[in-house]
């Protein structure tokens, strides 16, 4: 297990990232103090939020699957997203499925109030030590 700074960040739109990256002080206060790593950037598909609120995570896990090659993403990405996006347990904060367009991968995120588990197979486990919610709580 490592220590790293890996922030996740939700813009509810593109404005808002650009305010953020760009602005002061923002990502630029990030910058000073850890560096300027690259930001991923994915394509949002679904967001779903469990009823606790966001300040209550502990850990962010993120999975996986790459994209059939020869299939439309239209046609896959719901079905495939689906079964992840819709099994939420008592611990479940939010779930997030997105596409990384860079490698054609559906990402599933999920963020929850159990403690970070490094032993599921397949899925990068982050303990969770600080939230900003902005307006997302609100919506």
């Amino acid at each position: 297990m490592e220590n790293c700074y890996a922030p996740f960040y939700v813009w509810n739109d593109v404005e808002g990232m650009r305010s953020f990256c760009w602005g002061e002080p923002g990502y630029s206060s990030i910058v000073r103090d850890f560096g300027r790593h690259p930001i991923q950037d994915w394509t949002v598909h679904k967001l779903i939020k469990g009823t606790t609120p966001l300040t209550q995570a502990r850990s962010l896990n993120i999975q996986t699957v790459t994209l059939p090659e020869f299939a439309a993403p239209s046609e896959i990405i719901e079905p495939l997203a689906a079964d992840f996006l819709n099994g939420q347990n008592a611990n479940t904060l939010c779930r997030l499925a997105a596409v990384d367009v860079t490698t054609w991968k559906l990402i599933q995120v999920e963020l929850s109030s159990a403690n970070s588990d490094h032993t599921q197979p397949k899925t990068t486990s982050y303990e969770v030590l600080h939230v900003s919610t902005a307006d997302i709580d609100s919506r």
